[in-house]
């Protein structure tokens, strides 16, 4: 072949190395998408990241979106950030540039969608993110419709609370509860929320409402969300949610908020009356609790069945249910013959649970345990105990009851009946005020014998003529030790090594700690750069401290990989880059231990 024909095959193959669409390395390209709940409402707000991240700021890609967001979501966005980070592979330090972008994306109907994200990759393809998927369920519709009563109708929320119908400017405050006509001791919600369509205007909440003559429980807070009132879109930023019992009939009114626009304007909720209705007269047991308003049911039980007479046993009785269980009124207990009955112990759980129309309610239960001790011995039976409540929403009072426990009682022992023998006929009666208590003699008082001092005048004296031979002693060992481990410095200059070594091991379980991580890591290497160069060196910028270092010895490629070192800690101390993550800054106390512990730059410092 001739050299033309050579040179023009030689050109060919490099160019169609250079046409040839390049590999991207293992890890080079990633992309990952998250989303801070995938459960939501419809018109709820979630916020969507997508993160890209590569070895070259110039080779970050824009993310190719998922076509979910295009068909059913209001899509606001992307916030754009970025960031960078150190990162160490052996002696090789490289930076990887993260970009994030950020959504806030808004579901409009109900579905199931699969939110993976996209970024090109090499030959035309597609490089996929993790799986994301996000259920979007009801909606303001749908919750009204499913509801009864208050909760259902036009202009309510998810959870049944009215909504405004007309506008009130660029921002206000709304007050509202899902029901305005209750019982008394019944559960009403009540919510406060912003309504803004600017989401850069400063709102401050000056006064929270006055719940006077309600007992309430917290209620988890709501997300934030996007209305449209009187066709005037509007962002509506969550306040607070509480569950209120009123404690009285008539009309109660739960009092205005008001809230600072900016640094002068001040506007105020409306004011929520709440119409309390007393509890019907009619089939109302007697000493009713007007705390037993809701709908519960109630249990029974004992450790054991078979006991012997005086042996303690434990009864528990549970109220379970809906409403105000804090304070539900279990009324007076039954007697049970023949076991001695001490007060209980209380137990009470509250949680937040949804009823069959969707709406928060306050449920849990509260657990009364009692210590029984039988007296006797045979059959011994607890009897059921009854508790009365009203059901607002059957309108009636009902009463439920536990199931009647049957004990078996054995008799006790013979030193337990010896204990249990009923006293002669002259001994006084258990608990007769006027019994005496027997008369003690002298034989029955115990008596201790003294014990003699332990500093005796002989023990004395001994301790003093010790005190010159121990100050004698020390003076000697001090010599002794002097003549063996040299003179001070050298012994310093040990424990100065010996205290850089133990920190260069503790650095690996500093990098949970990014900032002590660092700080620790740039201390330690410059300390073992001024000791290897020497005192004068102390205090000198970088590149006259690598000149004394090259002076005293140290090789260059020792040099490069301790400045390395040095601006991988400058750039996350001072540089504003990100740290990196946890396995990163591990990575760089492996390589600060390599050069320390088998580099020049360590001989003598660290070693």
């Amino acid at each position: 072949m001739s050299t033309t024909r050579r040179g023009f095959f030689l050109a060919s193959a490099a160019l169609a190395a250079l046409a040839r669409p390049r590999r991207a390395r293992a890890g080079d390209l990633s992309i990952r998408v998250e989303a801070d709940r995938t459960r939501v409402f419809v018109g709820d707000t979630v916020r969507y990241t997508v993160e890209i991240s590569a070895e070259d700021a110039a080779r970050v890609p824009e993310p190719i979106l998922p076509g979910a967001l295009d068909d059913a979501f209001d899509v606001q966005g992307p916030f754009v950030g970025s960031s960078s980070h150190i990162v160490a592979a052996g002696s090789r330090i490289s930076r990887r540039e993260v970009r994030t972008y950020t959504f806030e994306i808004v579901p409009l109907r109900a579905g199931m969608y699969d939110l993976r994200a996209f970024v090109p990759g090499p030959g035309g393809t597609r490089i996929a993110s993790n799986p994301l998927r996000v259920e979007a369920v009801g909606g303001a519709t749908a919750q009204a419709g499913a509801g009864s009563g208050a909760a259902a109708g036009a202009g309510r929320d998810a959870q049944g609370f009215p909504e405004p119908t007309e506008p009130r400017g660029d921002v206000f405050v709304w007050a509202a509860v899902d029901r305005d006509e209750v019982y008394v001791g019944e559960q009403v919600n009540f919510t406060l929320d912003v309504y803004e369509r600017n989401r850069f205007v400063n709102v401050q909440i000056r006064n929270l409402p006055s719940f006077k003559d309600f007992w309430t429980e917290e209620l988890p807070e709501a997300s934030e969300r996007r209305v449209t009132v009187g066709a005037v879109p509007y962002r509506v930023h969550p306040g607070i949610r509480r569950a209120l019992f009123p404690q009285r009939a008539g009309d109660l009114v739960i009092g205005a908020t008001e809230a600072v626009v900016g640094l002068r304007r001040v506007i105020r909720s409306p004011k929520v009356v709440v119409h309390v209705r007393p509890l019907p007269a009619e089939g109302q047991p007697k000493g009713f609790s007007a705390h037993n308003v809701g709908s519960f049911g109630i249990e029974a039980a004992v450790d054991r069945r078979r006991v012997r007479a005086g042996e303690p046993l434990t009864l528990t009785v549970t109220v379970r249910g809906t409403g105000n269980v804090r304070f539900v009124d279990p009324a007076p207990w039954p007697p049970i013959d023949g076991v001695r009955r001490y007060d209980p112990t209380v137990e009470v759980e509250t949680r937040v649970d949804l009823d069959q129309a969707g709406r928060l309610v306050i449920a849990g239960r509260r657990a009364y345990k009692f210590l029984l001790i039988p007296r006797r011995a045979g059959t011994i039976e607890i009897p059921p105990h009854r508790l009365s409540f009203f059901d607002p929403a059957a309108g009636r009072y009902r009463t439920v009851s536990t199931d009647p426990i049957t004990l078996s009682v054995e008799a006790a022992g013979a030193a337990d009946a010896a204990a249990e023998t009923p006293p002669a006929a002259d001994a006084p009666a258990e608990g007769d005020a006027g019994a005496l208590m027997p008369i003690w003699t002298g034989d029955h008082v115990p008596r201790a014998t003294a014990r003699a001092p332990w500093l005796t005048p002989r023990r004395w004296a001994a301790g003093m003529a010790a005190i010159p031979l121990l100050v004698a002693g020390r003076a000697l060992f001090g010599m002794v030790r002097g003549r063996m481990l040299g003179p001070e410095e050298a012994r310093a200059a040990a424990r100065a090594r010996r205290m850089r070594r133990a920190r260069l091991e503790r650095l690996p379980g500093l990098a949970g700690d990014e900032r002590r991580f660092y700080a620790e890591l740039a201390a330690l290497l410059h300390e073992a750069a001024v000791a290897k160069a020497g005192p004068h060196a102390a205090g000198l910028p970088r590149h006259r401290l690598r000149e004394e270092l090259g002076k005293a010895g140290v090789p260059a490629d020792e040099l490069d990989r301790f400045d390395e070192l040095m601006d991988a800690c400058d750039a996350a101390r001072f540089g504003g880059a990100a740290a990196g993550s946890e396995d990163e800054r591990r990575a760089l106390a492996d390589a600060a231990r390599a050069l320390l512990l088998r580099g020049k730059l360590g001989r003598q410092v660290v070693r």
